[in-house]
């Protein structure tokens, strides 16, 4: 007799008509084994005897897809755990990374503010030393324009005594007087 987990009443019913026909056709069968006649009972046992071979063979088959199903699955799960052990490596390098590069950040940033008042010094320098060069080259044109007119006015001076020697050479002499003379 069949068992199943859970069986209802029609169920058992089923089961244990199944079983009476099964054991008198058996026997029916070993009786009528001697002769070649093939009776409507056989045919029956031949065809549960089929059915019984093909739920068999799709039980195998099954069972076999269930197998490849769990070695697929295992396999998949331990893939899976490798490749979140590795992007959790990742992240802890990346982190460390990301602090690291954090850190370079702030003293790039402490160098700039240190560069930049050094720029604004420097600014201030160059801004008071071209007041002091301008003043200067200002006082230096002043002082190149004086200093042409003088010696424009000396080349005059130096003509004009040459014009003068040239009329009056004795003019220029230089006479000692002396007053015991």
């Amino acid at each position: 007799r069949l068992t199943f987990f859970y069986q209802s009443a029609p169920m058992q019913l089923f089961g244990s008509w199944l079983t009476l026909v099964l054991l008198l056709i058996g026997q029916k069968s070993l009786a009528d084994s001697s002769s070649d006649k093939t009776n409507p009972l056989q045919k029956v046992l031949s065809l549960l005897d089929d059915l019984a071979k093909k739920l068999t063979e799709d039980g195998d088959k099954e069972d076999a897809a269930y197998y490849d199903f769990i070695r697929w699955c295992s396999g998949a799960t331990q893939e899976t755990g490798f490749v979140i052990k590795t992007a959790q490596k990742e992240l802890s390098e990346l982190e460390a990374m990301i602090e690291e590069l954090s850190n370079e950040i702030m003293s790039c940033d402490s160098q700039i503010d240190v560069l930049a008042t050094a720029i604004s010094s420097n600014e201030a320098d160059l801004k008071r030393a071209t007041d002091v060069r301008e003043k200067e080259h200002d006082d230096f044109k002043a002082s190149e324009e004086e200093m042409r007119e003088v010696v424009g006015e000396l080349d005059r001076a130096i003509k004009i005594l040459k014009k003068e020697q040239k009329a009056h050479p004795s003019a220029f002499a230089q006479v000692y007087k002396s007053d015991n003379m």
